[in-house]
């Protein structure tokens, strides 16, 4: 469900990687955003299997949510810092589509 964050977990309890003073701060910084964008989308209800006039407003804020948390994390020092191999980028895709389609399957 949440693979985003838990790649943020993995890098920070890391023993050997992403130790140094930069690593750190900059995880720390992106763990705040995180968690506030991670608190936001649990907030949010919808869209559910039953049609609601408020769907388009609910994904409309929800992609809202995701453009604000990964304009922050594109950043080049963050993309210079955690590159493709990292997954940190492409884990924040995995973790919307969890929240967009949660409520649909429950």
């Amino acid at each position: 469900m949440y693979v985003h964050g838990r790649n943020l977990e993995q890098k920070e309890n890391h023993k050997t990687k992403y130790r140094d003073e930069a690593s750190r701060m900059y995880l720390g910084e992106i763990r705040e955003k995180y968690d506030n964008w991670k608190l936001a989308n649990e907030n949010i209800i919808g869209p559910g299997i039953a049609k609601n006039e408020g769907d388009g407003a609910v994904i409309k804020r929800r992609v809202e949510l995701l453009n604000e948390y990964k304009n922050f994390i594109d950043q080049q020092h963050y993309a210079e810092k955690f590159d493709s191999r990292s997954n940190l980028h492409s884990s924040v895709l995995e973790e919307f589509m969890y929240y967009l389609f949660r409520d649909l399957v429950s």
